[in-house]
């Protein structure tokens, strides 16, 4: 039964060589990769307990050259599964690190077109503004405009200032007529 347990042990630590090696070139772009490397430390963590156990034994039956084999081996499953941990955390980091950054992305999108539309908005209330005093402008230019001509007689009347100036003039004139010396400057 001994031989057979070795024979048994060999033939697993030969599989788990093969297991490892193939499974560590999974891609990293498939969706249950963190699945298969939990999957694979759990089989690494039932054999590693298979491992001591054979282990113990070799030593009580001092069979020591067994046990080293078994215990570097037990070594190179935990070095195997340390760098399988490392690459799981790697994954998923950069999983969380692309779902930030997609989730940045998306809000930053939706922000830039939230301020756009209101931006739009804003533009097109300015303009509404504008053409609302526009036209007031026009309306009030047209009110007075009707006022003044409404307010405004036909012959207008001369001013006191207007006339004051025809009686100066008519003055002047009279007066040069009898004086050859006024100078009107002009």
């Amino acid at each position: 039964t001994q031989s057979t347990w070795d024979r048994q042990i060999k033939n697993l630590m030969e599989k788990s060589k093969k297991d490892i090696s193939s499974e560590g070139d999974i891609e990293e772009n498939e969706d249950n990769v963190i699945e298969d490397l939990e999957n694979n430390v759990n089989k690494m963590d039932m054999f590693i307990a298979l491992l001591e156990e054979h282990c113990k034994k070799c030593i009580q039956e001092e069979n020591f050259g067994d046990a080293e084999l078994t215990k570097t081996r037990i070594k190179e499953l935990k070095e195997e599964q340390r760098k399988i941990m490392v690459q799981k955390k790697k994954i998923e980091h950069e999983r969380v690190g692309d779902q930030t950054e997609t989730t940045y992305q998306s809000t930053l999108d939706k922000a830039n077109s939230d301020w756009d539309l209101k931006m739009e908005k804003l533009e097109q209330h300015f303009i509404d503004l504008e053409n609302q005093l526009i036209e007031k402008e026009k309306q009030e230019l047209t009110a007075l405009h009707e006022k003044l001509e409404q307010n405004t007689p036909v012959n207008p009347k001369s001013s006191t200032t207007l006339l004051n100036l025809r009686s100066c003039l008519l003055y002047t004139s009279d007066a040069a007529d009898d004086t050859p010396c006024v100078d009107l400057g002009g």
